[in-house]
């Protein structure tokens, strides 16, 4: 299974970084490979839908990412099946730092 994991500073607060990061529809604004992102219903929280248009091995995709770990400040994942049964998830975790956070981002 391939793995993406990475860790990166943020000079945001815990609070502000969980925050746009969890709104997933904003997630063509730090992936270079996303061209587009909707929130499927009006309300942020655990089942969450988004729907993502991405390029995965060199095609583009529309997945439906869920939200299925939502712990505000601390950590989130979201969820989706390729059309081929492959299933993805991308966690994201945040830990304080006294100039922000460190977000440690694990995709599988």
């Amino acid at each position: 299974m391939a793995r993406f994991l990475t860790t990166v500073p943020s000079s945001l607060t815990p609070a502000d970084t969980f925050a746009k990061l969890a709104a997933f529809e904003r997630v063509p604004e730090w992936d270079p490979n996303t061209s587009a992102g909707i929130r499927v219903g009006a309300e942020l929280g655990l089942g969450t839908e988004f729907d993502i248009t991405t390029v995965f091995g060199g095609r583009m995709l529309e997945l439906r990412y869920r939200l299925t770990v939502y712990e505000p400040d601390t950590q989130m994942a979201f969820e989706a099946t390729m059309p081929n049964g492959t299933h993805l998830r991308d966690a994201i975790s945040l830990t304080p730092t006294p100039t922000g956070c460190d977000v440690t981002y694990d995709a599988r």
